[in-house]
């Protein structure tokens, strides 16, 4: 019984051991995420034809194969009041209350990158961008129409394969109400 009992453990060992060098093979042969600082530039262009009408750009630095970086720019528009009444009570009058309303209008870019293998890396990109719409050339207006109610707002995600160096068009699509071409183009760059 006792050498039947050293059997056993002595097998139960060499199947721990065994394994174990597997995995460590396995861990070996798989290469380590690639953590280089790199810069991404994102470009908002709108184009009348081929004329380009505006141009927002952004630049994030970001670590690969980190937790991504973002950027939020904004301000806060009034853009109505809302009123509010208290009924009266039994020893209070009714009051009303009238507060401005107000909408964020500003650009948010969120941005990621991961792997490397083979120096393609895959780059994340989210982009929201809203502002007051207006029909004059004149960006400035814009400013001016605090009581406008129109608001145009652009919002594109992707993950695209790119090399350091590279750029490439992320989104394009064309305005419904004024035609022009909005397209969000992106580099990407490892910074050294």
């Amino acid at each position: 019984m006792n050498r039947q009992h050293r059997w056993i453990v002595t097998a139960a060992l060499c199947a721990a051991l065994a394994t174990t060098a597997v995995q460590a093979r396995q861990d070996a042969a798989k290469p380590a995420p690639i953590r280089v600082q790199a810069r991404v530039d994102v470009v908002l262009a709108r184009y009348q034809g081929d004329k380009k009408t505006s141009s927002l750009p952004s630049t994030l630095f970001v670590t690969t194969n980190g937790s991504g970086t973002n950027i939020r720019l904004g301000v806060d528009v009034p853009v109505g009041t809302t009123t509010s009444t208290r009924e009266p009570a039994a020893n209070r009058a009714g009051e009303s209350t009238t507060r401005p309303s107000y909408r964020n209008i500003g650009t948010n870019v969120d941005c990621g990158v991961s792997g490397g293998a083979g120096g393609t890396f895959d780059v994340f990109v989210s982009m929201d961008d809203s502002s007051i719409f207006t029909t004059d050339s004149d960006p400035r207006s814009a400013a001016k129409a605090s009581d406008s109610s129109s608001f145009r707002t652009f919002t594109a995600r992707n993950t695209i394969p790119m090399k350091d160096g590279q750029t490439t068009v992320f989104a394009s699509v064309t305005d419904k109400v004024t035609g022009e071409v909005v397209k969000m183009e992106v580099t990407f760059t490892i910074t050294k």
